[in-house]
């Protein structure tokens, strides 16, 4: 089904989905060939990159066709980091001020924790992310829902963070408490 503001023709030529994959049956194989093919990998990383969801359900579906298309985890994380850096704090609180996702947020933290260990001049980004994430509505109540490995890494981001003195206390609190 279609969204109020979407149209047919939007859909298809933004995600390039097949609207009836009865269709395509036979071409699946040939498909799934070419999406293996580091080329065709690349054209549909940079698709992924280029898209500019303006709210949190078409961020959701460019999210899950990320974590759809890229099969190896590592890679997939590295594509999610990429998508995320095309957005600003603001832009962040502007999608997600009615509410983060318990999931997405999990998500983040884990993401967030392995682009620390990989370089610290990440960190302003994540500390303002953070920051927005703490200011959105619900936030308290997703909070609860986190994985345990989930909440494993948001300790692990705020000692890093400390230890390379970044002043997160206030917003430890927040997540931690």
């Amino acid at each position: 089904p279609l969204d109020k503001g979407e149209s047919l023709r939007d859909n298809v030529s933004r995600y390039n989905k097949a609207w009836n994959s009865a269709i395509l049956n036979n071409k699946a194989s040939n498909y799934n060939e070419n999406l293996n093919n580091q080329s065709s990998l690349d054209l549909e990383r940079s698709n992924l990159l280029s898209t500019n969801p303006k709210t949190n359900l078409e961020f959701m579906k460019v999210w899950r066709l990320i974590e759809n298309t890229f099969n190896d985890k590592i890679e997939c994380n590295k594509v999610k980091w990429e998508f995320m850096q095309t957005f600003t704090s603001e832009n962040f609180y502007k999608l997600f001020q009615s509410e983060i996702n318990g999931d997405l947020l999990g998500n983040f933290l884990i993401i967030f924790e392995n682009q620390l260990i990989n370089d610290i001049k990440n960190s302003d980004f994540i500390v303002d992310c953070l920051n927005v994430f703490s200011k959105c509505n619900r936030f308290s109540l997703n909070k609860m829902f986190l994985k345990s490995n989930e909440i494993e890494s948001c300790k692990n981001i705020f000692e890093y963070l400390e230890r390379n003195e970044i002043e997160v206390s206030q917003l430890k609190e927040k997540y931690l408490k």
